[in-house]
């Protein structure tokens, strides 16, 4: 039989599939906020330049505090949307350095790291709203209106 390979592990190592998932171990909003936190680090030049969200509370990357509200998630989306054009337009992806000191990779390669990551989460929290509330998401594209 063959074996099957998702992100470099085959699928044999996964625990056997039963009848109901378990309850996910992060709650919605805390990955939405993760991601949201990592997108907002890694979209600045270096590490040097970030500044936490003035509504952030705990550590880290906010999510071992207080549980946030749907509406500071959003809140905290739109900050991240309306700097995202400048943020990237500052960048300098020919730079062989991440600005990172834990990421020992390329700018460019970092922000496809980052890319990669906002995906993840996306697809994590997409299938937690099919499942819950069976709510689909729409594709977007930046291309023209049909």
């Amino acid at each position: 039989m063959p074996r099957w390979r998702c992100c470099g592990t085959p699928s044999s190592a996964a625990p056997p599939i039963s009848g109901r998932a378990p309850e996910p171990k992060n709650a919605f909003w805390q990955v939405a906020y993760h991601t949201l936190f990592f997108t907002h680090l890694y979209l600045q030049r270096n590490e040097a330049e970030f500044r936490l969200w003035t509504h952030q509370h705990g550590g880290d990357d906010g999510t071992k505090g207080d549980a946030y509200t749907q509406a500071q998630v959003l809140e905290y989306w739109s900050f991240c949307d309306a700097m995202a054009d400048r943020a990237i337009d500052a960048l300098d992806l020919a730079s062989p350095e991440s600005g990172f000191s834990w990421y020992k990779v390329a700018k460019l390669e970092h922000q496809l790291i980052n890319i990669r990551h906002v995906q993840h989460h996306a697809a994590q929290l997409a299938d937690r709203l099919r499942a819950a509330a069976d709510v689909g998401t729409r594709w977007v594209s930046a291309g023209p209106k049909a």
